[in-house]
């Protein structure tokens, strides 16, 4: 299974900040995926805003760095459906 598959699956559960993804993989997800890198979940998700599947929000923090929260977009949802139905 591709892990853009595996991101696009949780996105669609709820928004996430990438942060937040690689923490959930460690944790929740680990049999999903070993050793998620934080680096290896922000170019993934950088490639799915490319390809239209993912859209982000920046949301301020105060004294800490801002978030980008991602979520799934209408070609990202379609793109999921399609890679279940699949064989």
């Amino acid at each position: 299974m591709k892990f853009e598959y595996v991101i696009l699956g949780l996105l669609s559960w709820r928004p996430f900040s990438g942060y937040d993804l690689a923490k959930h993989l460690e944790v929740e997800g680990r049999f999903l995926k070993n050793k998620v890198h934080l680096s290896q979940v922000y170019r993934l998700l950088a490639r799915m805003v490319d390809s239209g599947w993912v859209q982000y929000e920046v949301v301020v923090n105060d004294g800490r760095p801002d978030s980008k929260i991602y979520r799934l977009t209408d070609l990202g949802v379609a793109t999921l459906t399609d890679w279940v139905r699949s064989p």
